[in-house]
């Protein structure tokens, strides 16, 4: 099967385009006389009922170690909750308390933050054993 020059053009744009990573698409105008234009990429717009950045929100999970000291002293821990996922809870406040309460169920509620990286935290303003 023959392709014609401006399949081939349009092809290797495309190819050039995605091994670049940049991202953007090509399209062709076949009644223009097959015109080549690049159109830039489709953003993803979030999910409609994802909270924002910065909001306050309420997880019920377990809270489990992340990181220790060399000696064992939890340093760093998180909530996993099986509708909601892991958040890494901020070690100040009342989330420095939740390092006592490892393999606990809790409640918290808590200041979600997303920092420049995109990883989420929670700044708890309250928690809530649960009883098991």
């Amino acid at each position: 099967m023959q392709h014609s020059s401006k399949t081939r053009i349009m092809t290797m744009a495309l190819l050039a385009a995605v091994g670049f990573g940049l991202g953007w698409v090509v399209v062709a105008d076949e009644p223009t006389g097959g015109a080549i234009e690049m159109a830039p990429p489709v953003t993803e717009s979030p999910a409609v009922d994802a909270p924002p950045p910065s909001a306050t929100m309420t997880v019920t999970g377990t809270i489990e170690a992340v990181e220790k000291s060399l000696l064992g002293k939890v340093e760093q821990v998180r909530i996993v909750s099986p509708e909601l996922g892991s958040f890494l809870i901020e070690p100040s406040g009342k989330g420095e308390e939740l390092k006592e309460l490892v393999g606990e169920q809790v409640t918290v509620v808590a200041q979600r933050k997303t920092d420049a990286q995109g990883r989420t935290t929670l700044a708890v303003e309250r928690y809530q054993l649960e009883q098991s």
